[in-house]
């Protein structure tokens, strides 16, 4: 990983994959939700807010729409460098086979954990 502040975390494993999660999130769909993160990788609430907190610190072209309770992507966004070496549609597909879900299209409801079925 190129990304110096990527490499001073010092992410372990599943902490790193969780953060490449939301970069391909951020990139397939551009936002994500804190359910999103709970249900596809099977982590708590306060998880998903420490994991929020990291990706955001990483890329400062994503915020917090509180209106819509989601963080979504601004304007300048591009992926956080050294983060995700595949293709984020290709990493997320994979990541359903080993949590178990499937994507879905970008919801059009209030409720947006359709995005992920």
């Amino acid at each position: 990983m190129t990304n110096s502040k990527l490499t001073n975390l010092g992410l372990r494993r599943f902490a790193l994959m969780r953060q490449q999660f939301i970069d391909a999130m951020f990139i397939e769909h551009g936002f994500i939700t804190r359910k999103i993160l709970m249900a596809a990788l099977g982590i708590e609430s306060a998880m998903a807010s420490r994991d929020m907190a990291i990706y955001s610190a990483l890329n400062d072209n994503v915020l917090l729409n509180h209106s819509k309770k989601r963080w979504e992507v601004t304007e300048g966004f591009s992926p956080v460098e050294g983060l995700l070496s595949i293709n984020a549609a290709d990493y997320l597909t994979a990541a359903g086979v080993v949590f178990g879900f499937e994507l879905g299209d970008i919801p059009r409801t209030k409720v947006e954990f359709g995005v992920i079925k």
